[in-house]
């Protein structure tokens, strides 16, 4: 628990100028994203706005109708010609669509996996760190990006999944 005080800390030292610019800032393109997220999640209480309705991929796609409510078709990177920025963060994206339910069952499945490696108390420092830091790093991508609801994240999760499973040791048998 102290590792992840310090860690914490060190990664709002470092991220300052990102937090600052991309999560405070009221004309950023992510702030916007957590603050109707927030917004949609109250609005759509309990369970949200739905599938493919905000800060998600379809939603870009078919341009949803919130988008519209919220005025990103007046905004670079938000409008129906350029929607660069319409689907670039996973937990906003997640809060909007599934509402605070939804958002609450995320935090549950990602709070499990990430105590499931307590679990690998046999492991080796370099797996643990491997596990840990692998983790984290998606954690704080996802404020960022859509990485976990992208091949990517499952691709990683997939990695990290192959390293949390136990050996098994395969024995051939000879035929005669």
């Amino acid at each position: 628990m102290r590792t992840l005080v310090l860690l914490a800390i060190a990664i709002v030292l470092i991220g300052s100028f990102q937090i600052q610019n991309y999560l405070m800032n009221e004309n950023a393109p992510r702030y916007l994203f957590f603050y109707y997220g927030s917004r949609t999640a109250n609005d759509y209480f309990p369970l949200g706005s739905g599938f493919a309705t905000f800060g998600s991929d379809q939603a870009a796609r078919q341009y949803s109708s919130l988008y519209y409510l919220y005025g990103f078709n007046r905004l670079f990177g938000m409008n129906p010609e350029d929607g660069s920025f319409l689907s670039d963060t996973f937990w906003a994206m997640a809060l909007g669509q599934f509402g605070w339910i939804g958002f609450f069952l995320y935090c549950l499945i990602y709070l499990r996996i990430f105590i499931s490696f307590k679990a690998q108390y046999n492991s080796s420092p370099d797996k643990k760190a491997l596990l840990y830091s692998s983790f984290i790093s998606y954690m704080i991508h996802a404020v960022g990006s859509a990485i976990l609801s992208s091949s990517a994240g499952v691709i990683g999760f997939i990695a990290l999944a192959m390293v949390l499973s136990p050996k098994k040791s395969l024995q051939y048998k000879e035929e005669i």
